[in-house]
């Protein structure tokens, strides 16, 4: 018998395992990293609300009755408009009270000022004089005290009403005609809704000293489905704790009014660094 050269066998080996049934080895996926920064330049992200410039939670720095509320949420309101006015009677009398001190007073002033005329029988005539000048620097002394102490009952007095301290819109009203009020109690609610910007809320404390007022920034906000421009002027000094993390505030400015953005809206902003 002869013996099959064994290069044969091998290559017959060879074959077999090719033609088998056994499944082949999975091949290893490729994953394909994309680059965070492009040349010098790299991109920041973060969440971020829409916020007005200006915002205030009026009350009363004194406790009383409401006698009347003059807005309503929604209305719109300019710097020194009256808002909401407390019943003081007591004040509106002690202004009054001062009122007269200083009518009295400037009345005692221009009688001290008065020369008094006296006869005198050796020249038979009259002889005009004046009283001593201590007098009439006591009846001055006497009208500077009253006028200020009017400015202090005038100034008590302003206490019991809420002016409006910029222009701006009446977002709501928690009080009605009639209620007592405590002292620092917010009642009234104003805001700036023609100026609004944009504040990041998860902003990581590794990303934050990257970022600096004037760097360019995009925000898309989600509710308007378009992105825009803009440009950071503040970066909030003290932190704030968002699930256990460490996070700061910083400010984007559109560059232009982004019509129907209201406040509360949310967005991601992009920031471009260096």
């Amino acid at each position: 018998m002869k013996r099959i050269p064994w290069v044969l066998v091998l290559i017959l080996m060879l074959v077999s395992a090719n033609c088998s049934g056994s499944p082949s080895a999975t091949p290893i996926p490729t994953i394909s990293l994309e680059p965070q920064s492009s040349g010098t330049s790299s991109r920041i992200s973060a969440s971020a609300e829409s916020v007005p410039e200006k915002i205030s939670h009026l009350g009363f720095i004194i406790p009383g009755y409401l006698k009347d509320v003059a807005v309503s949420a929604g209305d719109k309101v300019r710097t020194g408009d009256v808002l909401a006015v407390l019943s003081t009677p007591e004040l509106e009398y002690s202004v009054e009270a001062a009122e007269a001190a200083v009518h009295g007073a400037e009345l005692n002033v221009t009688i001290q000022n008065f020369s008094r005329k006296k006869f005198n029988s050796n020249t038979l005539s009259w002889v005009y004089l004046k009283l001593p000048f201590e007098l009439r620097q006591v009846a001055d002394a006497q009208l500077v005290q009253a006028q200020a102490a009017l400015d202090v009952a005038k100034g008590t007095l302003a206490q019991n009403t809420i002016k409006a301290p910029f222009d701006g819109t009446i977002i709501s009203v928690d009080v009605q005609p009639g209620e007592f009020v405590q002292t620092g109690q917010r009642l009234i609610l104003l805001a700036d809704l023609e100026d609004i910007h944009f504040e990041t809320t998860d902003l990581s404390e590794n990303n934050v000293t990257a970022i600096s007022v004037g760097h360019a920034a995009t925000i898309f906000v989600d509710a308007l489905n378009e992105e825009f421009p803009g440009t950071v002027t503040r970066v909030f000094p003290i932190s704030e704790t968002l699930g256990g993390d460490v996070v700061y505030r910083v400010s984007v400015n559109p560059n232009e009014k982004i019509v129907g953005l209201l406040w509360g809206m949310s967005a991601e902003i992009d920031f471009v660094t260096e």
